[in-house]
């Protein structure tokens, strides 16, 4: 429920502060501990944006892909045959591609 509260941009500090002035004695050790954990993990994945998953026809050219430099920038490998492009770069992945000898669909979805 907490961690849910926070991924919907409400603030766990103002859910303990609440916590500790409702309560007339220390919170027990056990929720404070709850409180550090949700805090913890709360704070440990970051939205990196929208992006797009390429299939790759094989292995060798995903790595070619991504280790290229004109394009290692821009791709993430995502498994043997799968590369990661934020949305925001489409438009200089596709260049990188072109200069590579390939291009890629525009999607149908």
């Amino acid at each position: 429920m907490a961690l849910k509260a926070a991924e919907a941009g409400h603030s766990l500090q103002e859910f303990y502060d609440f916590s500790t002035q409702a309560s007339a004695e220390a919170l027990p050790k056990t929720v404070e501990q709850f409180f550090a954990d949700c805090r913890s993990r709360s704070q440990s994945l970051q939205d990196g944006g929208m992006a797009r998953l390429i299939e790759c026809a094989d292995a060798t050219l995903t790595v070619q892909i991504a280790h290229d430099s004109r394009t290692k920038k821009y791709y993430q490998l995502a498994g043997e045959r799968y590369l990661v492009v934020l949305l925001d770069d489409e438009t200089r992945c596709r260049s990188g591609l072109r200069k590579l000898g390939y291009s890629l669909p525009v999607s149908k979805g």
